[in-house]
């Protein structure tokens, strides 16, 4: 399994409580999809580099499915759907999200995100969907990469029968869906004869600390800001 292949490991916000990183990230990232200011994106995006620039190629690796959905919108701006201030404006702000997800969220790890969603008091069974889809989606990951491979090494007379190819591929996951339905079924039996009620314990205690609340303060504070900002075209102390 690897789920922590794309990990994070300089973490920054190692020391504070991931409940405090899970409020503040998902404050900053309201305030940062909003902001219609280039400059200021650019400055949060350069900023968010600094801060993983320990972790850059991992950061190039997240980020690469990224661009290319972003490309979809230079070529909107190429052929005049939309306007290119527009454009740009839209990937900073899906990259800058990205960015700040790196930095407060995805160093916490799944297991532990799982335990502070619970202690945050989301639903259960909900958070149990969640941990057990991620972990299977590499199960998933490995069963095709595998089937992939073996099929490319038997290939030989049909790697320039680009119809042949994709037949092949379509056969290796339909296969793959079909085995993973199965496969979860069986999960699903191994479980429940294990006494498994459709929800994971919380068996982590973290420990809310001042720095903690500051964390959460700084956040509300940006976004009471930004907010006055939006609204009277001014801060509320100027």
């Amino acid at each position: 399994m690897y789920l922590d292949r794309f990990e994070i490991k300089n973490d920054v916000l190692k020391s504070f409580d991931p409940r405090a990183r899970l409020g503040a990230g998902v404050l900053l990232i309201i305030i940062t999809v909003n902001i219609t200011m280039i400059s200021l994106l650019s400055i949060i995006l350069a900023f968010c580099l600094v801060v993983l620039c320990r972790d850059f190629v991992c950061v190039l690796k997240r980020l690469l499915p990224l661009e290319t959905f972003c490309l979809l919108f230079i070529i909107q701006s190429v052929f005049g759907i939309l306007r290119i201030d527009r454009a740009v404006i839209i990937i900073l702000r899906v990259n800058c999200a990205a960015l700040i997800y790196m930095i407060t969220v995805v160093p916490i790890s799944a297991g532990k995100l799982l335990q502070t969603l619970t202690a945050l008091k989301v639903n259960k069974k909900l958070v149990g969907i969640f941990y057990l889809s991620y972990r299977f989606i590499y199960l998933m990951y490995d069963k095709v990469m595998f089937a992939v491979k073996a099929m490319r090494l038997r290939s030989g007379t049909y790697e320039k029968d680009t119809i042949q190819m994709w037949k092949a591929y379509a056969h290796v996951f339909s296969t793959a869906i079909v085995g993973a339905f199965i496969k979860a079924d069986d999960v699903t039996m191994a479980l429940q004869k294990r006494g498994f009620d459709n929800t994971i314990p919380q068996t982590v205690v973290w420990v809310w600390s001042v720095k903690d609340t500051l964390l959460i303060i700084i956040s509300c504070c940006c976004i009471i800001l930004y907010g006055t900002y939006k609204i009277t075209g001014r801060l509320f102390f100027l």
